[in-house]
């Protein structure tokens, strides 16, 4: 995948973002100043927006963490033993989950849209709880 893409930035200029094979979308982001990317595979059906959203917030996700913790990521090509990102799976569902938050953004964006709100059920009481709201 990373040979794809170089020579699609060789040959264009630009990188591929997004493959669809059979049942499978591949979605590629790059984050250019910290010399990564994320090469998200998921459901075709889940389609490329939902896929580069996904994989950005990753992405951010991952550098985020790992910039606090001052693991030197650095622009300088530096290698990096793998078991200094190990515990980093164990986010990634909390980072899928609260990817609904740029959704709920830029629906209100919308001037049509006066307040996106994200409700979850309790499956134990039944309650409803308000677990993201885009404001007011």
């Amino acid at each position: 995948m990373i040979a794809l893409l170089e020579k699609s930035r060789q040959t264009t200029g630009l990188e591929v973002s997004y493959i669809e094979l059979q049942n499978v979308g591949i979605t590629l982001v790059g984050l250019d100043s910290k010399n990564l990317c994320c090469i998200l595979f998921h459901d075709e059906e889940d389609g490329e927006d939902f896929g580069r959203l996904l994989a950005s917030q990753i992405l951010l996700a991952f550098v985020d963490t790992y910039m606090l913790l001052d693991k030197g990521l650095t622009t300088t090509g530096a290698m990096h033993n793998l078991s200094d990102f190990l515990d980093f799976h164990l986010m990634i569902g909390c980072v899928i989950r609260d990817s609904v938050g740029p959704v709920l953004e830029e629906l209100q964006r919308n001037r049509a849209v006066v307040l996106a709100l994200l409700v979850t059920d309790d499956a134990t009481d039944g309650d409803s709880t308000i677990t993201y709201s885009t404001g007011m």
